[in-house]
């Protein structure tokens, strides 16, 4: 835009985020963890995992900090309740249903904290693209609204212009999810698949093509109950047998479908979930999985190969545990045995 010579934008940003209902957060995750990263509402567009950061510099001595947002937007406020020097004792916090951010305590040197969650993706996003022009100067007199605007594949509304199109490959998502553990992307490919089957992303029309696909795979529906993509909420329940049945179908999925999967697990040593497990010898580079925690639960599944080159897929939940480092342990010893298989 500002190579074309826009220096001024008279109307608003209108942002369409359609594709997704507006039901950002799952109405069974827990009421106390909404602002944690892990918890990160999803929508139709969605901008640094719909968290911000909030970074302070120190001012002059008993002043209030110097404050900003990581990334730099006009959808949140930033209330500053800080001082500069003494003992570094900042903390940042959002009320539930609030677009406050409230930053409290001392700053005695540079910091940066966060990630917290935003309450609505969409707008954030919006609001983060018209601070963006700003800095390019580019002046938007106009506020960041929400409307819906697609009219199909190739219509576009009145008077309107292509002036990018950006598209990327599912693997970073499928990555992202598994490999990582980011529960925003996992909720994301389930309103995705979603909107791809039932014509709208939800929650909803998510359960009812991942049912389908269940149907298809022959896991039956007293196996499993699907709540959301993530895990996150307690409502989800799926056996061990059932997750084996999934895993060993797309092992032999057409399309190399198996790879894709395979490559978006996390594996030991590397960059995800993993890198502090079954780094050994015998392991490193030989088993895919996915963890899953939430208090007192402990799960892995996936695929290893074993040392003879056969591939086999399992899944080990455990339930009930307050401690959970030894259920890693078993975990990893049980991966350890897989390998050996036969042998073992």
């Amino acid at each position: 835009l500002k190579a074309a010579g826009v220096k001024q934008v008279s109307g608003n940003i209108v942002i369409d985020d359609s594709i997704y209902d507006q039901q950002f957060v799952h109405p069974n995750w827990p009421s106390d963890q909404f602002q944690a990263w892990y918890e990160a509402p999803i929508g139709g567009l969605n901008l640094c995992d719909n968290c911000v950061d909030v970074v302070a510099r120190p001012a002059a001595s008993g002043k209030p900090a110097i404050l900003s947002f990581s990334p730099g937007n006009t959808f949140l406020q930033l209330v500053n309740q800080t001082q500069s020097g003494g003992k570094q004792t900042i903390s940042v916090r959002r009320k539930r249903g609030s677009d406050s951010i409230i930053a409290t305590g001392s700053v005695a040197r540079p910091a940066t904290l966060g990630p917290v969650t935003v309450s609505d993706p969409g707008l954030f996003f919006g609001s983060a693209f018209k601070t963006s022009l700003a800095a390019k100067g580019i002046k938007v007199l106009g506020k960041v609204v929400r409307e819906k605007v697609k009219l199909g594949a190739d219509r576009l509304p009145e008077g309107g212009h292509v002036i990018a199109v950006h598209s990327a490959p599912i693997t970073g998502t499928l990555q992202r999810s598994g490999r990582n553990s980011l529960g925003m992307m996992a909720e994301g490919l389930m309103k995705a698949i979603g909107a791809h089957k039932k014509g709208v992303g939800s929650w909803a029309t998510g359960r009812e093509a991942l049912s389908e696909f269940f149907a298809k795979v022959g896991v039956s529906p007293g196996q499993y109950a699907i709540d959301d993509g993530s895990g996150l909420s307690r409502s989800n329940k799926v056996s061990a047998k059932a997750a084996t049945q999934v895993l060993a179908y797309m092992y032999r999925a057409p399309g190399g479908a198996f790879e894709v999967l395979k490559s978006s697990l996390a594996t030991p040593g590397d960059d995800g979930t993993l890198k502090r497990r079954l780094r050994g010898p015998l392991t490193k580079d030989r088993v895919f999985a996915k963890t899953g925690y939430i208090n007192g639960v402990r799960t892995l599944a996936g695929y290893v190969q074993t040392s003879s080159g056969r591939w086999l897929a399992f899944a080990i939940y455990f339930n009930g545990s307050g401690k959970t480092r030894p259920l890693t342990q078993i975990q990893d010893k049980t991966c350890e045995v897989l390998v050996a298989w036969p042998k073992g």
